[in-house]
């Protein structure tokens, strides 16, 4: 029977409840877990083997040889490498899994322990140790050496250098030498040269040297004697009496030339003569201010006198040596104390001095703010420069001033066209008195400028951080010595902070070339000289700026140099090249720094392509360019400077004579002499431009000639304005 529509729809939704569909089965998706860490890397133990054995031996002979190996053991990815220690001897390698271990020639029985320790856990080490026997030997040879001259006859009381030279198979169980007189009569000085003793020290190539000194007090033939062991030498030295007694002349030396106030040099005197003359000095002090102690010297005919000499106040010393028998025989050491420390400095066109209450005081024209006040003017008469005190030196650009004080910080104002102010600030005209920037803070020992005019275009307004120039004479470049910290230079740059002259494209036209500057200070890496204040002859004490090109001094009177230096000679002598800091090459082979006191220089001064430089015997020597470059042209000076000829721009050196009263100008060839100043008050310090003459005395007065012109050739000095300005400071 046929159902309705109806009944059949309820009847499939009734089976439908009844019976309902069996769900799909889905299996459950495990958990994503991240695979374990690897394991930390750890050592477990260390072990040191020899390929040498099957195992590490106790003991090993002097000098012997032992490979080791590192055995490291562990888990994960470790570091299998040792770090190699041993407690005496050596290790051909301190890091890594192998060395060679050389023992050492003790002269005791030793114990030595090698340790391996991991690199990756430092708690983790191996150690084992080697017995090293003592190494004895007899000696096998004995010599003496004496320097007994051709005929072999000294004067009696001569002392005499004996070197006993010793060889032996092993270390010496009585390494004492003995030292006897089998005929005649004198006696021994030991440690004469370098720490030589009468007990000798054993070299590690078993052989060693005693040096004594012998004086032989008889007349005719002493036979000396020296023992070691079973071996034994003598040696003969024949004396004599003299029948006249004549002092012929001293030799100087001195640890140091040139120094700051504060440090000490030791003066040597080493008298010569024929006969049996007196070999005793008397040091006094003929210029400057400072102590001297004479030192202890063995009593002993022929060895030299010695002091020590520690200036107080940063002017040239000057130390005179006399013969105490015959005092008309005499010798003087010149001493340069702060020689770039000036308490007065002469600008193109302005003045700047420092009182004896270190405060600082200014006179000239002031239209770049360079006498530190603000106003412009010409032919100021005197005032006190604001915002500084406790002066210790100055120094004076074209248009700028620079200032040291007591406590090491450079100042400078004026113009900062070219940076020379050092601030990094760059204005035409800066004031007031402002710090040049770090490191020259604190701990500054010396300054100095350049001291030639410049023709400058402003070229700010267009957007060019750099001036240009129309020159290369320049004025307005600094340097300043830091202690410990080395040279350091700023402003324009025409080869004295670069070591060459090189301009550089302005982009705006043609009205010259851009001249590169440095608006605050830079270190110069000196390529010829490593500074080292705690050796003499690294240390840096003076410097000086020119046209060009600079120099500096080391403390044992060497000179160094860079910047320009034409072919064939100029202001660095012969030396070729620019790399700053080379050893300057005189003209003529002449030494540098060695060879006698008339080749160690204490004072320098550079104007244009000229160098000057003041020996340690008071004798100033001329780089130039040109015939006579390196010849001495003046004597007994005790400070120089070098200016220009206002009238036919011939280059004269200034100077201070001995005696701290006069003043004289020198031509470079040395044919014209002229006295510029004298009086009774001692000068303190001067300095010239080609505008005139400062000179500071020792009362405090202040003479100011303007306008000096050097005439250098047969006319007098004159005056513009007749007779020298007399200032006088508070």
């Amino acid at each position: 029977m046929k159902r309705p529509f109806w009944q059949a729809v309820l009847l499939s939704f009734a089976l439908i409840a009844c019976n309902p569909p069996t769900p799909p089965v889905v299996s459950p998706t495990p958990p994503v877990v991240d695979p374990p860490p690897d394991a930390a890397p750890t050592i477990s133990v260390v072990r040191i083997i020899t390929p040498q054995a099957d195992a590490l031996p106790t003991a090993l002979s002097p000098l012997g040889i032992l490979d080791l190996e590192a055995v490291v053991e562990g888990t994960g990815d470790f570091d299998p490498n040792v770090n190699w220690t041993a407690t005496a001897g050596t290790l051909s390698e301190v890091t890594g899994q192998q060395t060679t271990f050389t023992a050492p020639k003790p002269n005791t029985t030793q114990t030595i322990t090698i340790t391996a320790t991991s690199l990756q856990d430092s708690s983790k080490k191996a150690s084992f140790s080697l017995e090293i026997p003592a190494s004895f030997g007899g000696p096998t040879s004995l010599k003496l050496n004496a320097d007994l001259g051709a005929d072999n006859v000294h004067r009696q009381g001569e002392l005499i250098s004996i070197k006993a030279i010793i060889a032996a198979s092993g270390f010496l169980e009585t390494p004492e030498l003995q030292w006897e007189i089998v005929s005649g009569n004198g006696f021994f000085v030991p440690a004469l040269d370098n720490g030589g003793k009468v007990s000798i020290e054993q070299a590690e190539d078993f052989s060693a040297t005693a040096t004594v000194g012998f004086s032989a007090q008889s007349v005719g033939q002493t036979v000396v004697k020296a023992s070691i062991g079973n071996l034994s030498q003598t040696i003969t030295i024949s004396t004599t009496t003299a029948t006249q007694s004549v002092v012929t002349g001293i030799e100087l030396d001195a640890s140091k030339v040139v120094m700051f106030v504060g440090q000490s040099t030791t003066i040597s005197a080493l008298v010569k003569g024929e006969g049996a003359f007196n070999d005793d000095v008397t040091f006094s002090l003929e210029a400057g201010e400072g102590t001297l102690e004479v030192l202890p010297q063995p009593p002993v005919f022929g060895s030299k006198s010695q002091v020590r000499f520690t200036p107080t106040a940063a002017r040239t010393a000057v130390v005179k040596v006399s013969s105490v028998q015959e005092p008309r025989v005499f010798e003087r050491i010149y001493l340069g104390i702060d020689p770039s420390k000036q308490t007065i400095a002469a600008g193109f066109e302005h003045e700047i001095a420092i009182s004896n209450t270190r405060f600082l005081f200014a006179s000239g024209n002031n239209f770049r703010n360079q006498m530190g006040v603000e106003g412009g003017g010409s032919n100021i008469g005197l005032l006190t420069v604001p915002n500084i005190s406790d002066v210790a030196a100055v120094a004076a650009g074209n248009t700028f001033s620079m200032a040291l004080t007591t406590s090491g910080q450079v100042k400078a104002w004026g113009r900062d066209t070219f940076g020379a102010v050092g601030d990094g600030g760059l204005r035409k005209d800066s004031l007031p008195v402002t710090d040049v920037a770090k490191p020259l803070d604190s701990g500054t020992v010396a300054i100095a400028t350049s001291n030639l005019g410049f023709r400058e275009f402003d070229t700010l307004s267009q957007g060019n951080p750099k001036r240009v120039s129309s020159l290369t004479d320049g004025g307005a470049t600094a340097m300043a010595i830091k202690g410990g910290g080395g040279v350091y230079c700023w402003g324009a740059d025409l080869g004295q902070c670069s070591g060459e002259l090189k301009f550089e494209s302005c982009g705006i036209g043609d009205p010259g070339s851009c001249v590169p500057m440095l608006d605050k200070p830079k270190l110069i890496k000196l390529a010829g000289i490593e500074i080292d204040d705690n050796n003499p002859k690294k240390e840096v004490v003076a410097l000086a700026v020119g046209k060009n090109h600079a120099v500096v001094l080391t403390s044992t009177g060497a000179v160094f140099g860079w910047g320009e230096n034409p072919a064939g000679g100029g202001p660095l002598g012969v030396t070729t090249g620019n790399n700053l800091g080379k050893k300057i090459k005189f003209p003529l082979g002449l030494p540098n720094g060695t060879g006698g006191l008339e080749n160690r220089y204490i004072a320098v001064a550079a104007f244009g392509n000229t160098t000057a430089l003041l020996n340690a015997k008071g004798q100033i020597r001329v780089l130039k360019v040109g015939s006579g470059s390196g010849e001495i042209i003046s004597q007994d000076n005790l400070n120089l400077a070098l200016t220009q000829d206002g009238e036919n721009d011939q280059i004269e050196v200034i100077s201070l004579k001995l005696g701290n009263k006069k003043i004289v100008s020198t031509t470079l060839g040395g044919s014209f002499v002229d006295q510029l100043a004298e009086s009774d008050t001692p000068i303190v310090s001067f300095s010239v431009s080609p505008k005139g003459i400062q000179i500071l005395r020792q009362n405090g007065t202040w003479h100011r000639a303007d306008q000096l012109w050097l005439n250098g050739g047969t006319e007098q000095r004159t005056f513009s304005n007749g007779n020298p300005i007399l200032l006088k400071m508070p």
